[in-house]
C-alpha cells in the first residue's frame, strides 16, 4: 500500500517519511484513532516504505520486489497479528496463521474495516475476538527468525486492546528489550485500553477523524464515485471512511439503522412490556459487536434528532428522506434530555466492552430511555 492511497492525515505521513529518511525509525509505534481514520492502511504503507528498495522522496516506489510482495501482504519480513476466535472451520486453538488468507482478502477489499467487520467475515460476529496466549509464543518465534530481504523485521499488531493479559505481558517484555532491527506497529482505536506500561514504551501517533473533503476526494479518486454522490456520502460519514465505503455500497444501510432505532424508541416510550421483552431477547442474541454498533448508531441518530428539534436542519447530515423519518421523533429529544440520553448510551457501550450481561443491560437502558423521553413532554404518539 502506498502513502498516496491512504486518505488524509498528511502530517502523520510526513512524520513517518522523515523517520525513515533520517534513519530514526522508532522500534515501537502506536497508531491510534477512531474507526475509519486510517490507522491500519497507514501502518501498512509505513511498513512498505521502510522495506522499499527504491524509496522515493514521498512514497514507496511501488514496483520493486519488496513493494510487489507488500501489495499482496506476503512479504516474509512483515508479520501481522490480529484478533481471532474459533469458527466452523477452526474449532480449537485458533491462531492468526489460520486466518491469514481471509485477513489479506479483507484488507484488499477495505483496509478501513472495524473489529466487527473482521469477525463477521469469519462468521464469528457473536464471539469476541482475542489475541490469545499462544499468539504471544508465535510472535516470539517469528521475531527470532532471520530477516530474509529487508533491513527490518516488522510486527504489526492490530487491535492490541484484544490482547490476553498474558500475551500483553509477553509483548511488554519484548518492548523493554527489543530485538535488533525490529519495528513494532500497534494499531488501536482506544489507547486507554492498553496497559500503561505498553503505552509508555511506544511512540504514539493520534489519528483524527477525516474531514468531509478528505473522504469525498478519496471516494472520487479511489472508488470512482460521482462527485455529487461522494460529497453527500462524506457528509453522512462523520469522519469515518469505513462508514463512507459502506454507504457507497449499500444505499439502504442508513435507513435500516434509523428504522431499528425508531422501533426501539417507540417501545421505550410506551413501555410496551411484551414487545420490550421480545426486543431485549433479540438484542441479547445478536452478539456483543452488533450490540455495540447499535448503541454507536443510537448516539449518532440522537445528536441528529436534536438538531431537528432545534430547527437547525442545515446541521443534520442526512438525506431529506432520512430527515423525514426522524422529524416526528424529534419532538421528544431536546436540550433537557439529550445529554442524559447520550450519557446512557455511552455508559451502556462501556459496560458491554466489559462483558456486562446484555439482557439486564438493555432492559435497564430501555427503562432509563423511557424516563428520559417522557421527561417534561406532552404524551404524544411516536408511532
Amino acid at each position: 500500500m502506498l502513502f498516496k492511497q491512504v486518505a488524509g492525515n498528511n502530517s502523520i505521513k510526513e512524520a513517518l517519511i522523515q523517520q525513515v529518511q533520517h534513519n530514526r525509525v522508532s522500534h515501537a509505534q502506536l497508531f491510534f484513532g477512531p474507526e475509519g481514520s486510517g490507522c491500519l492502511p497507514m501502518a501498512i504503507a509505513f511498513a512498505q516504505y521502510i522495506s522499499c528498495l527504491h524509496k522515493q522522496a514521498n512514497d514507496s516506489c511501488g514496483s520493486c520486489s519488496s513493494c510487489i510482495k507488500f501489495e499482496k501482504l506476503v512479504h516474509p519480513d512483515f508479520h501481522m497479528v490480529f484478533p481471532v476466535n474459533t469458527n466452523s472451520s477452526i474449532k480449537k486453538d485458533a491462531s492468526c496463521d489460520d486466518f491469514i488468507a481471509e485477513w489479506r482478502s479483507m484488507i484488499a477489499d477495505n483496509p478501513y474495516f472495524n473489529l466487527y467487520d473482521w469477525l463477521k467475515s469469519l462468521g464469528i460476529e457473536n464471539k469476541q475476538g482475542n489475541i490469545g496466549t499462544d499468539e504471544g509464543t508465535n510472535m516470539i518465534r517469528k521475531l527470532n527468525l532471520t530477516t530474509y530481504e529487508s533491513e527490518y523485521k516488522i510486527m504489526l499488531i492490530w487491535m492490541p486492546e484484544c490482547l490476553h493479559h498474558t500475551t500483553a505481558n509477553k509483548l511488554l517484555k519484548i518492548l523493554e528489550e527489543p530485538p535488533e532491527k525490529t519495528v513494532f506497529l500497534l494499531v488501536a482505536e482506544s489507547r486507554d485500553q492498553l496497559l500503561v506500561t505498553i503505552q509508555s514504551r511506544t511512540q504514539a501517533m493520534r489519528f483524527k477523524p477525516l474531514s468531509d473533503e478528505e473522504i469525498g476526494q478519496f471516494l472520487i479518486d479511489e472508488q470512482a464515485i460521482e462527485n455529487q454522490k461522494a460529497v453527500q456520502i462524506a457528509a453522512l460519514s462523520e469522519g469515518n471512511l469505513n462508514k463512507a465505503l459502506k454507504l457507497s455500497q449499500e444505499a439502504e444501510l442508513l435507513k435500516k439503522d434509523i428504522d431499528d432505532f425508531l422501533d426501539w424508541m417507540r417501545i421505550c416510550f410506551k413501555i410496551n412490556m411484551p414487545k420490550l421483552l421480545v426486543w431485549v431477547d433479540k438484542m441479547a442474541g445478536v452478539g456483543r459487536e452488533n450490540q455495540k454498533n447499535f448503541l454507536a448508531h443510537a448516539v449518532q441518530l440522537t445528536r441528529q434528532t436534536l438538531m431537528l428539534n432545534l430547527n437547525l436542519p442545515e446541521l443534520v447530515k442526512l438525506s431529506q428522506t432520512d430527515k423525514e423519518l426522524l422529524k416526528k421523533f424529534a419532538q421528544f429529544v431536546n436540550a433537557g434530555n439529550c445529554d442524559d440520553l447520550l450519557t446512557a448510551f455511552d455508559k451502556a457501550y462501556y459496560a458491554l466492552e466489559r462483558n456486562a450481561n446484555a439482557k439486564m443491560l438493555f432492559l435497564n437502558l430501555s427503562f432509563r430511555v423511557s424516563t428520559l423521553l417522557n421527561r417534561k413532554m406532552e404524551l404524544k404518539s411516536v408511532a
